[in-house]
């Protein structure tokens, strides 16, 4: 994915685990077992420096956890002024990644 598709994955995944990552059964409930992996892996990420795209290696739970996560958080947000001021990036830039990774998957 690119550097900025990543910065915004990151983002949302935090910004989702605000409040419920010291609850792991919510989490797993809103986004699968491997939520809390997931969460691990793109806060540890380190892509500075890099240009152009972002390498990470997902198995399919943590894939369909990121999936999951992105899909719905827009559900959370009462407005899309909440949703960017929340996360810093606009409803339709999270879609544009859920159809990317749609795309991809089907394309497997």
């Amino acid at each position: 994915m690119t550097v900025s598709q990543f910065d915004l994955v990151r983002r949302v995944v935090i910004t989702s685990f605000s409040g419920i990552r010291k609850n792991p059964e919510l989490v797993q409930i809103l986004a699968g077992p491997a939520a809390g992996d997931v969460f691990e892996a793109v806060v540890q990420k380190d892509h500075s420096g890099q240009i152009g795209l972002v390498e990470i290696e997902l198995t399919l739970l943590e894939l369909h956890a990121i999936y999951s996560i992105l899909s719905s958080a827009y559900v959370k947000v009462g407005s899309e002024e909440a949703f960017y001021m929340r996360n810093g990036f606009f409803s339709e830039h999270v879609q544009g990644v859920v159809w990317a990774i749609d795309s991809a998957m089907r394309e497997l």
